[in-house]
């Protein structure tokens, strides 16, 4: 057998695999920004088609957990945009498995918050107030708890003693007066009377 070339040049296989994890990563980050956009713009399968491509490209290139579970709460809400509740449900779920395993849980506390509002607001969609309430509060003694309007600006999780709960259908709670009457008009409205009276 011939003695090895000490000049041949052997692959760097691992460098391969990271450039290839590299360019995956960065697809699916511009893959994740399209599909936000279709979003935004209400093109929503032209959106669910995109954050589902960005979600298979995250996998594949072992992106952070954190960044995944963003992909699957946006495709949750493009599901729920567009009506499809046990599609928005299941992304939903999805999404909160992967974010409440985050560490350190402290600094993920509110994109967890969110999601499990998200849950609450399909079962509301769905009529169904007694686990939109069960979503919400099983938050509380983890410190996941964020107002309802979607629109809000306090991007922070918030103490469920001092949130304000609607009167009439006692699901949906809010950080002021402001806060309630935005979402009554943009979402609550559709829903609060057939939750009241599913709960009389």
């Amino acid at each position: 057998m011939a003695p090895p070339n000490p000049t041949q040049v052997i692959p760097d296989i691992s460098f391969a695999s990271n450039a290839q994890s590299f360019q995956s990563n960065r697809n699916a980050m511009l893959c994740h920004n399209r599909a936000f956009a279709a979003k935004v713009a209400r093109k929503n399968q032209e959106a669910i088609e995109l954050f589902r491509k960005a979600i298979e490209l995250k996998e594949a290139g072992r992106m952070s957990q954190s960044s995944l579970g963003g992909s699957w709460n946006e495709l949750g809400e493009t599901y729920l945009q567009d009506g499809q509740l046990d599609a928005a449900l299941e992304a939903f779920t999805k999404a909160l498995n992967i974010r409440a395993s985050l560490t350190p849980r402290e600094i993920h506390l509110f994109d967890t918050s969110v999601t499990r509002e998200n849950i609450a607001r399909v079962y509301e969609a769905k009529n169904d107030p007694a686990n939109a309430k069960k979503a919400r509060e099983e938050g509380i003694p983890l410190g996941e708890v964020c107002c309802s309007n979607y629109r809000c600006n306090k991007k922070e999780v918030m103490d469920a003693k001092k949130l304000k709960r609607c009167k009439h259908c006692m699901s949906s709670w809010y950080c002021g007066t402001e806060c309630q009457l935005v979402d009554w008009k943009s979402r609550h409205k559709r829903h609060c009377k057939d939750l009241a009276a599913a709960q009389a």
